[in-house]
């Protein structure tokens, strides 16, 4: 039985308010790669920015470069042709998988924000984005038609606890 290679894995943060030293899920992520035997590729915080965004995928990575391509949350935050630009650059940099990880829209989950949001003591602010967040989140058929009018190709696309969905597909190989 052969050892499987080390993965090599990016992770790109896109925050305006994060730094390395304070984003501690992206530093967990990352001594988890490294931990498993692993190599980290890439580790970025960008601003919410797509010029920025576009050319970090653009200029430091190249094409096929990154074994798995992956958002958690992210991907409803874009609209229209910035977030066909996203998910094209994320299916061009991957070899072997992109996974999207986003909310599925949802008038009961976005009423149950809003109702725990007061006893929880939310500030005002992250209550009508936790609310905007989850009416800007996809359906299956959104997220599918997303990838496939984004790439060209089927991705298969699944409903997760939580009010989430996956989709998850395999680039081709590079030309």
């Amino acid at each position: 039985m052969t050892t499987p290679s080390p993965l090599r894995i990016a992770i790109l943060t896109v925050s305006d308010t994060r730094t390395l030293e304070t984003d501690k899920s992206g530093g967990f992520i990352a001594d988890c790669i490294v931990a498993a035997g692993h190599a980290l590729a890439l580790r970025r915080i960008l601003p919410d920015d797509l010029v920025q965004l576009r050319s970090t995928f653009s200029g430091l990575i190249a094409d096929a470069s990154i074994d798995v391509v992956a958002c958690h949350q992210v991907a409803h935050h874009f609209q229209g042709d910035a977030l066909a630009v996203f998910v094209r650059e994320m299916h061009r940099v991957a070899r072997h998988r992109v996974i999207i990880s986003d909310l599925r829209r949802s008038w009961v989950a976005a009423a149950g924000i809003w109702t725990a949001s007061f006893p929880l003591r939310f500030h005002p602010v992250s209550r009508h984005d936790g609310v905007l967040s989850v009416l800007r989140g996809f359906t299956v058929a959104e997220l599918r038609a997303l990838v496939y009018e984004s790439c060209g190709v089927h991705a298969l696309v699944c409903r997760r606890a939580g009010f989430r969905l996956t989709a998850s597909w395999a680039p081709p190989g590079p030309s």
